[in-house]
């Protein structure tokens, strides 16, 4: 049987491990010979071309070439060139030759090249604020940043003639200026108003199609040469050019590498924080060294239950807990000695709570990538911080009933509950963090005048929430900063702390007199 067959067939022209059918010099059809074109892509940086032989007589197309006048955006000299109208490409060439006879020096650069066939990294140069016009014109398009190449992937051949368009009859409006010049140009999609089309002859029969351009007619399609003598081996070009710049791929890397890099140091606000900026620049004061700033709530004027009782029980039934009005309870530090008092806002009665009621604000906090890249600029470095900083931020007397608590006077826990009102912003209020900040923020810009701009532009940029750091091109610039963030700090806000241990001259920061 055939399968059980060993003997393995092989051509009779060339002795190669394929049928004979399948050779190629024999294949032929019913209309003769049939062709082996390759798709030969002509390489943009080499003179040497791919060509395959198909046939004597066989006609060849024409592709987009319209001749056109380039020049630089701000210069007289104007060089006559045809250009290649190519959609297939990404990107917008001309010759090396071009940009010498306009006597344009480009950036050198490299470019990620891919065509039809490979995909290389190229030398080049980018020329800008170069314009084209038709021939017959003087509306100049500008291009792109132009790369530069030896030559441009298209032979004169491919460029169309006024006697090859008269061969056919519905062709005739159309005008084909000749010049003498090679094709300098290949104008890629990202030079639109040169490619849109502003007229079109569809074609008839086998022939070809004409579009008009704001650079002129152009004309695609077979022209039915048939000249033996002439086109006997023409190359068949088939561009797909895609151009990234090499420089542009590191960056976008780097992107990739440290996202940072594409943080925003403030966010876009939403209608709640636009609402809450409002209430708090309306109602902030400066109150016996203090700024005084009223709870932000999110609509004015709600009655809010009473529910003393439901503090009272809670007490009652656990007094470790320490429940309030608003209950709290006690977090300690293992390296501090300091009890901080957190306020449970969020509990609820009656299906409510002051959080609830609360606009939290936009986030006024600086970016803590921008604060650390700033600390490491300069030499001299040193670090401060804002004591209690939410306590420093006053409430007004009429809001402070919504911070009433329980407590034993005096701490005797045999005695009866009284009623006590905060009279600051609390840790545990969702509007405390954003009302800090404003009203640090807003100690700066009340201070412009009084300050340096160096002071009030540290108080802006170099706080991260309560801690400052900020570095300095000496120890005197340094010293006079740091006394100036303390003065400020002190005016309208609280004590501010400094320390650096590789400058002990800053403990007597408050001493020096600048």
């Amino acid at each position: 049987m055939s399968k059980g067959c060993k003997q393995r067939h092989t051509c009779k022209e060339c002795n190669l491990t394929h049928p004979t059918l399948l050779h190629f010099s024999n294949i032929e059809s019913s209309k003769g010979k049939v062709k082996t074109v390759a798709n030969a892509l002509v390489d943009m940086d080499k003179d040497d071309s791919r060509e395959e032989d198909i046939g004597a007589g066989e006609p060849e197309g024409t592709l987009a070439i319209v001749p056109v006048k380039v020049k630089t955006k701000q210069g007289n000299t104007i060089i006559t060139t045809y250009a290649f109208l190519d959609p297939g490409s990404t990107a917008t060439f001309c010759t090396e030759s071009i940009l010498q006879q306009l006597q344009v020096t480009g950036r050198n650069t490299k470019i990620l090249l891919r065509t039809m066939n490979k995909e290389e990294s190229v030398k080049t140069s980018v020329a800008c604020d170069l314009e084209i016009c038709g021939i017959e014109s003087n509306q100049y398009v500008a291009l792109p940043p132009v790369y530069s190449q030896n030559k441009i992937p298209v032979r004169k051949a491919n460029i169309p003639s006024q006697e090859d368009v008269g061969q056919w009859e519905y062709l005739k409006e159309v005008n084909i200026p000749q010049i003498d010049a090679e094709v300098g140009l290949l104008i890629g999609c990202n030079v639109p108003k040169a490619l849109e089309p502003c007229k079109v002859i569809n074609s008839q029969g086998n022939g070809p199609y004409a579009v008009k351009t704001i650079l002129g007619w152009t004309i695609n399609g077979p022209l039915g040469r048939s000249d033996t003598t002439r086109w006997i081996k023409p190359v068949v070009t088939a561009n797909r050019i895609s151009v990234v710049e090499i420089e542009e791929l590191l960056k976008q890397q780097v992107k990739l590498d440290f996202p940072e890099h594409q943080h925003k140091e403030r966010l876009e606000m939403s209608r709640e924080d636009h609402k809450f900026m409002e209430s708090v620049s309306n109602s902030v004061k400066l109150v016996d060294g203090h700024y005084s700033i009223g709870l932000p709530l999110k609509e004015k004027g709600l009655d809010f239950p009473n529910n003393r009782r439901v503090a009272e029980q809670k007490d009652k039934a656990n007094q470790s807990k320490r429940s309030w009005y608003i209950p709290h309870h006690g977090v300690y530090h293992p390296k501090k000695r300091k009890l901080r008092v957190i306020f449970d806002c969020g509990a609820t009665y009656q299906g409510t709570s002051l959080n609830a009621r609360l606009l939290q604000g936009p986030d006024l906090t600086n970016s803590l990538i921008g604060v650390l890249t700033r600390f490491r600029q300069k030499n001299i470095a040193f670090m401060a911080d804002i004591e209690a900083m939410f306590h420093q931020v006053k409430v007004p007397e009429e809001d402070s009933d919504l911070l009433t608590f329980l407590w034993w006077p005096d701490g005797d826990l045999s005695s009866e509950l009284e009623e006590y009102q905060m009279v600051v912003h609390i840790f545990g209020a969702t509007s405390s963090p954003s009302c800090a900040n404003f009203a640090l923020q807003q100690c700066a810009r009340d201070n412009v005048d009084d300050f340096s701009p160096e002071a009030v532009s540290s108080m802006l940029r170099n706080f991260y929430v309560d801690d400052c750091l900020k570095s300095m091109e000496d120890e005197r610039k340094a010293v006079i900063i740091a006394h100036e963030l303390k003065t400020l700090c002190i005016k309208a806000v609280a004590l501010c702390r400094l320390s650096d241990q590789s400058m002990p001259q800053l403990t007597w920061t408050v001493l020096y007199t600048p």
